[in-house]
């Protein structure tokens, strides 16, 4: 079992004694699922349950966009509660079926701008909560519900919640950089493991959702336990009073977090969840 602070001299590993989590902000890929798994296993299912059964709220904070979430929020039987979709700018309540957040943008300035810095640059928006549409040859190989291809100028032509942009064989630095010089902070946007950026409204992330979330909740943020392997998930470990990195995270998430647990191929969602759930 590995569960280690960082950095481990200075950090415990809860937030103090008599702590626990009243809110769990989960990541879904990367953190509940492992690649190419089709569902949670059984071991994290029965701490998800647990806590549940503990009064925590379980709440999937996730890059997915709506229609590919709510299958997983399903196979783990939640059925209220809310759901935090597209890196935070969707929010959706559960059981009512109401969404209660939609941050959309103007995707045509920064879209343009991307592509004309950015080597053979290919783009997916969401359009409201049915799918993406692509541009054509946009890989999909991230679950999600495809709607079809369209012109680039078509596509960065109505709002959108959220703007996918990729670079067919360039690395994660060349996105990062294009990232710093045209979207600065005008712009919510993370660069993910592969040569991918997400691009949302200014002030828009994972932790911004789950903020929102909260505060419907009526519960504070020192109360929240989040756990995620992404760079899009460091905004929500930062903001979280327990942030926990999965083991399989790059160095960077790691380093951000407030300890890191076993990877996800080891449950390591479960591992964290036995010190208050047990």
């Amino acid at each position: 079992m590995t569960w280690t602070a960082v950095p481990e001299e200075d950090r415990p590993v809860s937030p103090g004694l008599g702590w626990r989590p009243r809110m769990l902000a989960l990541d879904v890929d990367g953190t509940l699922l492992a690649d190419g798994e089709r569902g949670v296993s059984a071991r994290v299912r029965a701490a998800l349950d647990q806590a549940r059964s503990a009064g925590a709220q379980v709440v999937l904070t996730t890059g997915r966009a709506l229609c590919s979430t709510l299958p997983v929020a399903d196979a783990l039987g939640l059925d209220h509660g809310y759901l935090v979709c597209s890196n935070g700018a969707l929010v959706y309540e559960l059981g009512s079926s109401r969404l209660v957040l939609a941050e959309e943008f103007d995707p045509g300035p920064p879209g343009m701008r991307l592509s004309s810095c950015v080597p053979d640059a290919q783009f997916a928006v969401e359009r409201g909560t049915d799918g993406f549409v692509t541009t054509e040859g946009f890989a999909q190989d991230f679950p999600a519900v495809y709607l079809g291809s369209a012109p680039v100028e078509e596509l960065l032509s109505e709002p959108t919640v959220r703007m996918v942009v990729r670079s067919p064989g360039a690395d994660r630095s060349v996105l990062t950089r294009a990232g710093m010089r045209v979207l600065g902070d005008r712009y919510g946007w993370a660069a993910g493991h592969s040569c991918w950026l997400d691009v949302m409204s200014a002030g828009v992330s994972k932790a911004s959702g789950a903020q929102r979330v909260a505060d419907l909740l009526g519960i504070d943020r020192s109360e929240v336990f989040a756990a995620g392997d992404g760079f899009n998930d460091v905004e929500l470990l930062d903001w979280a009073a327990w942030g926990v990195a999965m083991g399989q995270a790059p160095p960077e998430v790691r380093q951000r977090a407030d300890a890191v647990t076993d990877t996800v191929a080891q449950d390591g969602v479960a591992t964290a969840l036995r010190v208050w759930f047990d």
